[in-house]
């Protein structure tokens, strides 16, 4: 089974319906499936709920990534 981010984020913000869709997970037999992208749409969708959006970043936040999509580090 593949759980999607909209899955996690209801179940872990305790939304309507989150009970049966933890029901569902945990009565599936077979592997569950998560991507990177589905991690980090829950992640940044969790932290838009605890109120982490309201303060501004600055354009200097995100200057770890590069275009090609990878990391890195600095010094």
């Amino acid at each position: 089974m593949f759980v999607d981010a909209s899955v996690i984020v209801a179940i872990l913000a305790k939304e309507p319906g989150w009970e049966e869709l933890l029901k569902r997970i945990l009565d599936t037999a077979g592997p569950l499936h998560v991507s990177a992208l589905v991690r980090v749409e829950a992640t940044f969708a969790l932290g838009r709920l605890s109120g982490g959006a309201k303060k501004a970043k600055s354009p200097n936040a995100v200057g770890g990534a590069r275009s090609d999509g990878h990391l890195h580090r600095r010094n």
